[in-house]
Formats: structure tokens, sequence, C-alpha cells
């Protein structure tokens, strides 16, 4: 008699228990699950302006080998340019385009762009959204990212006495060739400053250096204002609009993720 009622004894759950644990678990997943998203998102990020910043700087190096010179100014391609040459767009305060086609063909020589657009509408804001801008001049790479901004300079602004300070400081740039404004992640949202899309100073030697880093902040310092208080262009300056938080304009995010080992923690 008691292995018949043990037969038929009910393990099974109820409708009712069911129900209940499929709602915590859709309770945990929805608390959950945006913040992972949010993380490999980063990650994502991340790897892809460590790939785009590896590969624009490799390009200018290889700019500075093929011609055996220590400067970019001194290049083949740099003389090209017969004054300050924009692939910008009216986000900077100016519609005006100066791009210069013999430099063009030497930037499809050195990186893998596969079109230029000259009559892009291509908005984006800062990385807290209080600014919004967009882009006219799209440079667009093989891998899906692209520059919204490069500004090449047709001479350089080397000046040894400054830079024998700025070393003094513990800094390398102490030139600037041009600048540039790349987004890993293409036409393709978020389209936010700091997220991804990130600022360097492009040195005469042929690096990269990212906007609101120890090296721009030495040399924004000296350079601009004469000044050996470099702390306030430091992207950690809670007045420099750099990146403490995602309440920041997000310009200088990039140096904080290089700083901080390629991590976005923000």
């Amino acid at each position: 008699a008691s292995y018949k009622r043990f037969q038929y004894f009910n393990f099974g759950f109820t409708l009712a228990e069911v129900l209940i644990t499929l709602g915590i678990i859709g309770v945990v997943a929805a608390l959950t699950m945006p913040v992972l998203v949010t993380k490999y998102r980063n990650l994502v990020y991340v790897a892809r302006l460590k790939k785009s910043y590896t590969t624009i700087e490799n390009g200018f190096q290889k700019m500075l080998a093929d011609d055996g010179v220590q400067y970019l100014s001194d290049t083949t391609a740099f003389n090209s340019i017969t004054k300050d040459t924009y692939y910008g767009g009216s986000f900077a305060g100016s519609s005006d385009n100066n791009l210069c086609p013999v430099f063009t063909s030497y930037l499809k020589k050195y990186f893998r762009i596969i079109d230029i657009k000259t009559d892009a509408e291509a908005p984006f804001s800062s990385l807290n959204k209080s600014a919004r801008y967009k882009s006219s001049v799209l440079t667009m790479f093989e891998d899906g990212s692209m520059l919204r901004s490069l500004r090449l300079y047709k001479s350089s602004n080397r000046d040894y006495e400054i830079c024998k300070e700025i070393a003094k400081l513990g800094g390398k740039l102490c030139t600037s060739q041009g600048d540039l404004i790349i987004d890993v992640n293409g036409i393709a949202p978020p389209n936010l400053i700091g997220r991804d899309i990130f600022s360097f100073i492009i040195s005469d030697d042929g690096h990269l250096f990212p906007e609101n880093g120890l090296e721009y902040a030495y040399y924004y310092a000296r350079i601009k204002y004469n000044s050996t208080y470099w702390q306030k262009y430091y992207w950690n300056y809670p007045l420099s609009g750099g990146c403490t938080d995602n309440k920041s304009d997000g310009d200088g995010c990039a140096a904080r993720i290089m700083e901080k080992g390629w991590i976005m923690d923000y």
C-alpha cells in the first residue's frame, strides 16, 4: 500500500509556482541585461578605438619611413599641401573644406579609404548630449570606421626651446601637424563624443596623442597659454569638458580609456 501511495505522489510544480519563478527570472533579467549589454558595447567600442588608433598611426609612420625623414612636415605628402588643409565640416563653425586633391591620393595610399563624402549630413552629439553637431565631410575606411574631421597644417610649429620646456614636465608632444576626429562605429549610432567618437592630435613625428590627455595638457598649456599650469587641460579636471563621467562633454575620453589600460569605465 505504501508503495502505491509513493507511485501516485506528485513531485511536479503548480502553475502558480511556475509563474512566480518565471516572474523572478524576468525581473532579474530586466535588471541585469542592460548592464551586460552596455559593458559588451563598451568593449566593442574600445576594441575598435584601439584598432583605429594603431592603423592611423601606422599609416603616418609608413609615410615617414618611405621618405626616410623624421617629421611629417618634411614628407612628400605634406609638401604637396599648398595651404592648411581641412577635411572637416560645418560642426567646427565653418563650412569651408580645403581638400587637397594631391594629398588625397597620399591618404588613399597610406590608409584604406574607400570614399570621401563631401556632401554628408551626419549629426553627432557630446557625451552628455548637451551639444549637437554635424559633419559635412566623411572619410570612410574599409573597416567601417570613418574620420569626421582631418585637419593638416602646411608648416610645422616646431620650437626647440618650447620642446625642451615640455620635456622637463615629462611630455613628448611639442609640435602639432594637425588633428583628427575618428568615429570608430562609422555612421551607425550612438554617434557620441567619448562613446564611439574620439579626438587626437597628430604630432610632427607621426604619432597620435588623445585630446585632454597628459601629453595634450602639457602641450596645450605651454603652446597656447605660455603656462606650466597644465592640470586644467587634463581629462579629469571637472571644468575641462574632459571625461570625468557621463555628464562630461567627452572630449578627453580617448585619453581616459588609453591611460586606464584600454578600459571604458564610465
